[in-house]
């Protein structure tokens, strides 16, 4: 997907699209996209992730669209949190 590739393009660390609903069919299914680095579950989720939901009315039936993105770090805090993520290890040189 296009819009996928723009958003990572943009700085995002990951994406995911999620379809569901009545898509050409008579029964409903859900379609999944992905991609990069995506935090599910954990305190760092709460600042990292930003979700949409929408859904939309057809003749068929409806169907409904999230947008889960995760913004990058960022120290100065403009274009993303600037709360480290806690599984990043910082490895000094040797004395």
């Amino acid at each position: 997907m296009s819009i996928m590739r723009f958003v990572m393009s943009c700085g995002a660390t990951g994406i995911e699209v999620r379809v569901g609903g009545k898509l050409r069919a008579q029964r409903a299914k859900s379609v999944t996209y992905r991609d990069g680095y995506l935090l599910k579950v954990g305190e760092a989720r709460r600042y990292y992730i930003d979700t949409a939901i929408r859904s939309c009315q057809l003749k068929q039936g409806s169907i409904g669209v999230k947008v889960t993105i995760m913004k990058p770090f960022d120290e100065t805090g403009v274009r993303g949190p600037n709360k480290p993520l806690p599984d990043q290890i910082k490895v000094f040189d040797a004395k």
